[in-house]
């Protein structure tokens, strides 16, 4: 009889450890679809910055995020990661102009973006590496061409 009890409370803390396992691999499936849910996939835009309207304006558009830095030719197409276009959307140029002597008000103040570009569409991931691969091989070859040259 013993033999048949201690079967029976082996079999009982198996089936507890079985319902354990199935709890957890059900609280994991619930945790990756909430990751899932927290982290959409990213989108991509297709873009062209505008030619510089002034000659002080930069030749090329420098946009970071967090350590990342992209260099954007003007006048080209890219594409675009959707945080580096809504960077570049909100990058701004305060502008201040005198007010006249005599006036209460201090100074008239104007907002306009810093760089604008035509938004042209939608791309997809393989389409930005493989554009960013380009540019950056090209980046380096230029690079080098500058070192020789010195």
């Amino acid at each position: 009889m013993e033999k048949e009890e201690i079967n029976e409370e082996t079999a009982a803390a198996e089936t507890a450890e079985t319902a354990e396992m199935k709890d957890t691999k059900a609280e994991k499936k619930v945790k990756k679809n909430k990751a899932a849910e927290a982290n959409p996939p990213k989108k991509y835009f297709k873009v062209r910055f505008h030619e510089r309207q002034t000659p002080t304006e930069p030749v090329n558009v420098v946009l970071g995020i967090n350590g990342e830095i992209l260099v954007v030719k003007r006048g080209e197409l890219v594409i675009l990661p959707e945080e580096f276009v809504e960077l570049a959307r909100s990058c701004v140029l305060r502008c201040y102009f005198p007010v006249p002597e005599g006036q209460k008000t201090v100074r008239k103040k104007m907002t306009m973006p810093r760089c604008s570009f035509d938004l042209l569409g939608e791309a997809t991931e393989a389409e930005y590496l493989k554009m960013k691969e380009e540019g950056t091989k090209k980046t380096i070859q230029d690079l080098n061409k500058n070192v020789k040259e010195e």
